[in-house]
C-alpha cells in the first residue's frame, strides 16, 4: 500500500454531465470537506477555505498550451495542494478537459507525489453526436446531416484509446468508469453516484437544478445557418439570450433528430469499443441497457408557430448586432495602434 497521497481526477467527458457534477460539488462542498477532500479553485490552487468549486479547465488549457513547462506547472501545482493536506485528506479536481490526449502528459511527471485516481462519465456516441453539434459544430456552419455523415464514415474508438492514455501514466490507474445511464447509478442519479463513489455520503445532499438547457433541434437549425452571429464554436451568448428572454423557445420537447435507423448504424460502428467498455469497465451491466437503441415512441416535431419565430429573429438580429459592435470596437483599437505608430516622435524644435 503506497504511502503517498491521492488525488482523485474527475476528468469528464465534455457533454457526459460534468457542469452538473461541478454544481453538485459546489452545492455540498462542507460534505466534501468532511469527507477528506480538498479542492482547488478556478486557478488551480488548493484551499482549505474554498467555499465554492469551479472547473480550473482555462488554467489546464494554457499549460497543455506550454508543452514541458505546462507540465512543470502542474506538478507545482500539485506540490501546493499536498503540502496544504492534513492528515487523511485527499486532493479532487474536476475538469472535463483532462479527457483530451494532450492534457494527460501533463501528468507524467507527478507520480512520485500522489497515488492518481481516474474517474470518468461516458456517454453513449449518438447521444454525444447530438449535443456536440449543437454545443460546437454548427456555430462553424457545419449541418446536422454533415456532421454525422463525416463520423460514420471515420468512427473513432476515442474512449479506450482516453482510458488506455490515463492508464499509462505512472502512478495512475482508472477506477471508475460510469456510463450516463440511471442503470449504472447508485441511487439513479449522477451526482449522488459521483458523491456515493467518493465516500461521500449521499444522504441529505443538495441537487442542482438544470444546467446548460437545450434548444430544440428546429431552433439549432435554424441558428447553424447563420454562423457570423457566433464569436467562435464556443460563444454562449446567442443561447443565453434565447434562454433568457424567449424561454418559451428553450422549453420545447422535440423529436429524435438522429431516428432509429442512424443510432443503430451508430450502435453498429461502435459495438467494439462498447463491447470493450462493457468487459473491462462496466461489468455486470448489459450492454445493450447501457448502449443500446431506444425504443422510446418518438416525439412529434417542434413546429414554431409565429410567434416562436419573431423571437428567434429577433434573438438572431440581437446576436448580429452585438457582433458587429465586437468587431467595431476591434477595428477601432487597430486604427488607433496604427494611427500611433505612424505619427512622427515628437523633437524638440532648435531655438534661435
Amino acid at each position: 500500500m503506497s504511502n503517498k497521497p491521492r488525488l482523485v481526477l474527475h476528468i469528464g467527458m465534455p457533454k457526459a454531465g460534468s457542469t452538473r457534477v461541478q454544481d453538485f460539488i459546489s452545492l455540498n462542498i462542507d460534505a466534501f470537506k468532511a469527507s477528506g477532500y480538498l479542492m482547488c479553485d478556478f486557478f488551480g490552487r488548493f484551499d482549505q477555505a474554498l467555499d465554492r468549486y469551479a472547473a480550473p479547465n482555462g488554467f489546464f488549457q494554457r499549460f497543455m498550451e506550454q508543452g514541458k513547462a505546462g507540465a512543470a506547472g502542474v506538478r507545482a501545482m500539485i506540490e501546493q495542494g499536498v503540502a496544504e493536506l492534513q492528515d487523511g485528506q485527499s486532493l479532487l479536481v474536476s475538469a472535463e478537459c483532462l479527457a483530451g490526449p494532450p492534457y494527460v502528459r501533463l501528468f507524467h511527471d507527478i507520480g512520485d507525489l500522489v497515488d492518481i485516481e481516474v474517474l470518468v462519465h461516458i456517454r453513449r456516441r449518438d447521444d454525444w453526436l447530438v449535443s456536440s453539434w449543437g454545443q460546437w459544430r454548427l456555430k462553424v456552419g457545419q449541418t446536422f446531416d454533415t456532421y454525422i455523415q463525416q463520423w460514420c464514415e471515420r468512427p473513432r474508438w476515442e474512449y479506450k484509446r482516453m482510458i488506455d492514455l490515463w492508464s499509462a501514466v505512472p502512478s495512475a490507474q482508472v477506477t471508475h468508469v460510469i456510463p450516463m445511464h440511471k442503470d449504472a447509478y447508485a441511487h439513479g442519479d449522477q451526482c449522488l453516484d459521483f458523491a456515493s463513489r467518493l465516500g461521500v455520503e449521499a444522504d441529505g445532499l443538495k441537487l442542482p437544478g438544470r444546467v446548460n438547457v437545450g434548444l430544440p433541434f428546429t431552433v439549432l437549425s435554424m441558428l447553424q445557418r447563420y454562423p457570423e452571429i457566433f464569436d467562435g464554436k464556443h460563444d454562449s451568448e446567442i443561447k443565453r439570450l434565447i434562454t433568457t428572454y424567449f424561454p418559451e423557445l428553450s422549453s420545447q420537447n422535440e423529436r429524435d433528430p438522429l431516428g432509429t435507423k442512424i443510432r443503430q448504424t451508430l450502435f453498429d460502428l461502435h459495438r467494439e469499443e462498447y463491447e470493450w467498455l462493457s468487459a473491462e469497465h462496466c461489468t455486470g451491466d448489459d450492454l445493450c441497457t447501457l448502449f443500446g437503441v431506444d425504443t422510446d415512441t418518438p416525439v412529434e416535431p417542434f413546429r414554431p408557430s409565429a410567434e416562436d419565430m419573431a423571437s428567434l429573429a429577433l434573438a438572431i438580429s440581437l446576436a448580429i448586432a452585438r457582433g458587429q459592435e465586437r468587431r467595431l470596437n476591434a477595428l477601432e483599437q487597430q486604427l488607433s495602434a496604427v494611427s500611433q505608430i505612424s505619427q512622427p516622435a515628437e523633437t524638440d524644435q532648435p531655438t534661435s
